[in-house]
């Protein structure tokens, strides 16, 4: 005699990733939209700019949208930059030091001192800073992560910085050293 069919919850999230790469990015953007509306994270109607805010975010994160709920794990690209949460231990972690929080000092002026704000500009600025200062390409990357996305995690930083503007990196940034610091 045979065995039932069996559930197996693997088995269905590879098809569903397999069937999420698949997808152009137009098509991604319409299934992760009403996550995003749900989430009260933008409204209707959808505008232009926040349909190519989640193309950004698509084409950024690859295949770590594997399901369409996965867009929340973003959420930081959407909210007012006075509101953004900062994960706790990441910003002891990451900006607890007075030497970490002098490097953001450093990078921020950097960052303000770019005659355009695209991918090739900020990455050259950043890793010609870190040559410079002879510092590791994680602990800038972290920290400016954590000041501008509440978290040390996520897609590449210099992606990060693009998607979210040169106003919004600054005034986040801005936002963090204005904080005292976390507590050893």
């Amino acid at each position: 005699m045979r065995s039932p069919a069996g559930f197996d919850p693997q088995k269905l999230l590879a098809f569903q990733v397999h069937y999420m790469r698949e997808l152009p990015i137009d098509k991604r953007v319409e299934l992760l939209l009403p996550y995003l509306i749900q989430a009260n994270l933008i409204s209707l109607p959808v505008g232009a700019r926040e349909r190519t805010l989640v193309q950004q975010i698509v084409a950024a994160a690859g295949d770590r949208i594997k399901l369409a709920g996965d867009i929340l794990e973003y959420d930081y690209f959407f909210v007012d930059n006075d509101k953004l949460g900062y994960d706790e231990r990441a910003l002891k972690r990451w900006l607890g030091k007075k030497h970490q929080r002098q490097i953001l000092m450093e990078i921020r002026a950097v960052l303000t001192g770019l005659s355009a704000w695209e991918k090739p500009r900020i990455q050259d600025a950043l890793e010609a800073y870190i040559k410079e200062r002879g510092i590791k390409g994680m602990e800038l990357s972290q920290a400016l992560r954590v000041a501008v996305t509440g978290r040390d995690y996520g897609f590449g930083i210099y992606e990060v910085l693009t998607i979210l503007g040169r106003e919004d990196v600054l005034a986040r940034i801005d936002r963090v050293l204005a904080q005292k610091r976390p507590k050893d």
